[in-house]
């Protein structure tokens, strides 16, 4: 699974079901840096990754 979808996951689980209930691209675009971060520079673990970006 790619980091992309894997961070989808993590939205859904934020509650986020739907394009119409994100109303800032900016966020999910910085949100997805962090999680690209948090994967690849500091070998954050999947679920509390999830965990933190969720909230």
């Amino acid at each position: 699974m790619t980091n992309w979808h894997e961070y989808l996951q993590c939205l859904e689980r934020a509650g986020f079901r739907g394009a119409k209930m994100i109303t800032s691209e900016n966020t999910v675009i910085f949100s997805y840096a962090l999680w690209l971060i948090g994967r690849t520079d500091y070998a954050v673990p999947l679920d509390r990754l999830r965990e933190v970006l969720a909230r």
